[in-house]
């Protein structure tokens, strides 16, 4: 990730317009995703700062595709800081674009955060519906990042029921496909769900192996937000003993 940062700041240096120009479209692109490198590097404050500034200039430019994939983004920061209440406002504007735009791909990405916004609230029956839309339509054109996001999501819906063995099921087939296909950042992801699978359940010696490798990893990335879950589930497991 901080690569990535480092690539997109030399990106966005070189096209710095001057003044009085028309400013490059693929230079705002460039500084939204650097927000979103601060995002999935944990500096969250600044994140959310770079995501508004940036969303102010997309709907600005009616660049609905655009407004929608970092209002999600947003959305699911405020998920993780469990500001729910402004992780739901970002998600209807993050569909309502996509709907609007007719960018069928990001609205499902959308809805898919919206499914994890209604596992945190309780309401799993909405969810899970969400959550089988969502897996059909990404199995059926082929969308693996979404694929593996929605199998983490209903293998979180299915920790909510207790149903330890079916959720652990929906991580190891996450983490199987971000394998095969070689998204690291999201098999991580799924790494640290199937180690929190498994101290739920009590199996204690194997969810200690599966998060210590997934912190690991995740800061060798600079995948601070998810070394930071895995440290959490760790430290807890350590105080419960």
């Amino acid at each position: 990730i901080s690569d990535a940062r480092a690539s997109l700041e030399r990106l966005e240096r070189s096209l710095v317009h001057v003044r009085g120009s028309t400013p490059s479209k693929v230079y705002e692109y460039a500084r939204a995703y650097i927000s979103l490198c601060d995002h999935l590097g944990g500096s969250f404050e600044r994140a959310i700062a770079g995501y508004n500034r940036a969303l102010k200039v997309f709907v600005k430019d009616r660049d609905l595709r655009a407004v929608s994939i970092f209002n999600r983004h947003l959305a699911d920061l405020y998920l993780r800081k469990e500001a729910l209440d402004l992780a739901e406002q970002h998600l209807a504007l993050a569909i309502n674009a996509a709907s609007q735009a007719e960018q069928r791909d990001v609205q499902y990405h959308a809805i898919a955060s919206q499914a994890n916004y209604l596992i945190k609230r309780g309401e799993t029956k909405l969810a899970k519906g969400l959550i089988r839309r969502v897996h059909q339509y990404s199995e059926q054109m082929g969308l693996y990042r979404l694929q593996s996001d929605i199998l983490v999501s209903d293998a979180y819906l299915k920790l909510e029921s207790g149903e330890y063995g079916a959720a652990a099921e929906s991580t190891a087939r996450a983490v199987a496909l971000c394998t095969r296909h070689g998204l690291r950042l999201r098999k991580l992801s799924g790494l640290t769900a199937y180690g929190e699978i498994q101290y739920r359940r009590r199996e204690m010696s194997l969810a200690k192996g599966v998060l210590e490798e997934a912190k690991r990893e995740a800061a060798k990335l600079g995948y601070q937000i998810q070394a930071a879950r895995a440290a959490d589930l760790l430290a807890e497991m350590e105080g419960g003993e």
